[in-house]
């Protein structure tokens, strides 16, 4: 995907993301209804939905309730596993971890969170 349409795609992704946990945060707890959620919510969004279902399948929704703390080293663990293993081009990874980190952690879930969502240029 260009690099004009991966940022143009991503303009205020989160908010909408955030709302579809919100509304059931029961998604969350099975691979299948979040896979089937996040492509009916964002079938435009194919490319970010698939890091987001990525991300989930690493593990982030525990991650996140695990932490005390959401803030650049942890970011930065899953930024580098979505680089390393999945070839996401670094600046995409940065987006889709920050969008979990502060639609869900910080918004949701109330913890604190330095991170703020990366914008794609």
């Amino acid at each position: 995907m260009p690099h004009e349409d991966f940022a143009a795609a991503a303009f205020g992704f989160e908010n909408g993301f955030q709302e579809m946990i919100q509304n059931d945060l029961d998604v969350l707890t099975d691979t299948i209804k979040f896979t089937e959620e996040i492509r009916k919510h964002f079938p435009q969004n194919r490319m970010q939905a698939y890091m987001m279902e990525i991300l989930y399948k690493m593990d982030i929704v525990r991650a996140i309730q695990d932490a005390k703390e959401i803030d650049d080293p942890f970011t930065r663990r899953f930024t580098n596993r979505l680089v390393r293993d999945f070839g996401a081009k670094e600046e995409y990874a940065k987006w889709a971890v920050s969008v979990w980190c502060v639609s869900y952690g910080e918004r949701i879930l109330q913890k604190p969170c330095s991170v703020t969502v990366y914008q794609v240029n």
